[in-house]
């Protein structure tokens, strides 16, 4: 049997945060394909996945189109010019388009659900991390007018040009197949893992250093998106620090729209001897944060799936977050729930994490339990299904 030629373009960074992680997971499920069957091949667009196929003796290629070729794609999209012109244009001179027709692969997939997915001539399956400017209109990152338009061009885009989309529960695929009219053979289900090297990572050897963390807090990794709720979540620290004077919440990620707003309000609640903002940090030392913590408190109000829940219980780090969109189908009893909108029901949740040792006991151990059930081999197992349906059965023309 001939082998499928499959192709995989990496483009997000470590400041892309849960996209990266995805992508990461991706390239390590495509090298797990059998060699027998599947040939990969793999494109990269930021110099940072260099040193990490060198690293794991990963043929890549370094692809960094031009500023004028992105110029020229940004403005065709603006315009709303037709793609399959675009796509007979970018065959004679787009040198990512050319270097991946020459390639001749049966497939390309694009994980960082980024415009190349259907801008290249090329088949692609295409990732939809969430359709939330859609459902959450009201956070001005994905509900401001302009925002909201962009997302909208560039999800009727994907879906439409794509021969598979890949979303990461059942809940997503049906706002994938209810927003965009895809069929149901042509959507399928890839369910988030926590990146399988996460256990074996080790801090930097000055990371006591770096970041001084207080011996006992709660962590949230974040940007500083509105959406991620820091707000609430601020509010509810500053209840609990009534009965309990030495809470201590550590935030990382990079600053975002409502960076400001939070900085101000750690001042107004007065929280500057308890809430420890870091900003973007290593990327080696996300783990050893995970490990020190007392819990992870995610109060976001976007879904369907977050990874910080899962890094969590691969790292036996408790967990808590928001009841949204199908969290419960997918945690199940391994983490604690509240309501995002509730400042009450996040600080007495706080309150269980912080004085509760049985219940952070139990939490690990469930957490960790659902980590080894539904771990990187099950991941495989499914990838591999999904490239067998979308290879060698024809859903789309």
């Amino acid at each position: 049997m001939k082998k499928k030629k499959v192709g995989l373009y990496l483009d997000a960074g470590p400041a892309c945060g849960g996209t990266y992680q995805y992508n990461h997971l991706m390239l390590e499920a495509l090298m797990q394909l059998p060699a027998s069957e599947y040939e990969p091949v793999v494109f990269y667009g930021s110099p940072h996945w260099q040193s990490l196929l060198e690293k794991n003796q990963i043929r890549g290629q370094l692809i960094q189109v031009p500023k004028i070729w992105q110029k020229m794609a940004g403005l065709w999209r603006r315009l709303k010019f037709p793609l399959s012109f675009w796509h007979h244009f970018a065959k004679w001179g787009h040198p990512l388009a050319r270097a991946m027709l020459k390639e001749q692969c049966s497939l390309w997939i694009f994980p960082s659900q980024d415009a190349y997915a259907y801008l290249m001539p090329v088949p692609s399956l295409a990732a939809v991390h969430d359709l939330m400017h859609r459902y959450e209109t009201r956070f001005p990152e994905v509900g401001a007018k302009k925002e909201y338009a962009r997302r909208e061009y560039h999800y009727q885009n994907t879906c439409k040009w794509a021969k598979g989309i890949l979303v990461d529960s059942p809940l997503g695929k049906e706002q994938a197949m209810e927003s965009y009219q895809i069929t149901a053979n042509a959507c399928h289900v890839l369910p988030y893992i926590a990146n399988r090297y996460i256990v074996q990572i080790r801090p930097s050897i000055d990371f006591d250093q770096k970041y001084s963390l207080p011996k006992k807090y709660l962590f949230y990794p974040a940007q500083f998106w509105q959406h991620k709720n820091h707000e609430n979540l601020l509010k509810a620290v500053a209840i609990c620090r009534q009965t309990i004077p030495d809470i201590q919440l550590v935030l990382v990620g990079s600053p975002k729209n409502h960076y400001q707003q939070v900085i101000e309000l750690i001042k107004e609640l007065k929280l500057e001897a308890n809430v420890h903002i870091l900003g973007l940090v290593d990327e080696q030392d996300i783990p050893e944060f995970y490990r020190r913590a007392r819990a992870l408190i995610m109060p976001t109000f976007f879904g369907p799936t977050n990874i910080p829940p899962l890094e969590a219980f691969a790292l036996e780090c408790p967990v808590a977050i928001s009841d949204i969109y199908g969290m419960k189908s997918q945690l199940g009893d391994a983490a604690l729930f509240f309501n995002p909108l509730d400042v009450k029901q996040i600080s007495e949740t706080i309150n269980l994490l912080w004085l509760d040792d049985s219940l952070g006991a139990e939490l690990k151990n469930k957490g960790k339990t659902h980590h080894e059930n539904k771990g990187f081999s099950q991941f495989n197992v499914h990838f591999q299904k999904i490239m067998e349906d979308v290879l060698f059965k024809k859903y789309r023309t």
